[in-house]
């Protein structure tokens, strides 16, 4: 059987938030080249631990080799091109969004205060924009007092607050005395 594709990647969450993942090339499939992608797949999975990843590592047993090996030989087996393509695409704009903001953690959603005091819901759009809106309902309103209320003094050189610095408790129980 030799089934032909485009490349991409096939992945495996180990634990929530922790995916091992593994590029594929773009030359033709079939059951030795299968099974070495997903002993390739294992192998990372093995030889995670906390000294990699720039620290996000984990140390993995050999079950959950196991069920990488399984996943990613299923995956490469059952995908069609077009799943393939897809995945390729969906691939390159999470990995364009996420340099687009400083090869960080792109956020979900953030919701602060404005100039105005009115409460701003930034989202993310599929090309890595922020989206900015205000809320249907107030939800900062009854959570966190307003900047001002805060202590908070309006940025007179940009958009935003400046709040007043906040001592540890150490320093407070320091100055008490």
């Amino acid at each position: 059987m030799q089934v032909n594709h485009v490349g991409g990647a096939i992945e495996y969450e180990v634990y929530p938030g922790h995916i091992h993942q593994l590029i594929l090339s773009d030359e033709p499939l079939d059951g030795e080249s299968i099974e070495d992608y997903a002993n390739e797949l294992a192998e990372a999975v093995l030889i995670c631990n906390e000294d990699r990843h720039d620290g996000h590592g984990r140390t993995h047993t050999m079950d959950d080799a196991m069920k990488a090996f399984a996943k990613a030989s299923e995956e490469l087996s059952s995908k069609s091109i077009s799943e393939f393509k897809a995945e390729i695409a969906e691939l390159d704009r999470k990995i364009h969004v996420y340099k687009k903001w400083g090869k960080k953690q792109v956020p979900e959603a953030s919701l602060f205060f404005n100039q105005d005091g009115e409460e701003i819901l930034m989202t993310v759009g599929r090309n890595g924009d922020p989206v900015f809106q205000k809320p249907r309902k107030p939800v900062l309103r009854d959570l966190v007092p307003t900047p001002e209320q805060a202590g908070a003094k309006r940025d007179k050189h940009g958009m935003g607050w400046i709040a007043p610095r906040r001592l540890k408790a150490a320093t407070k129980l320091r100055r008490i005395k």
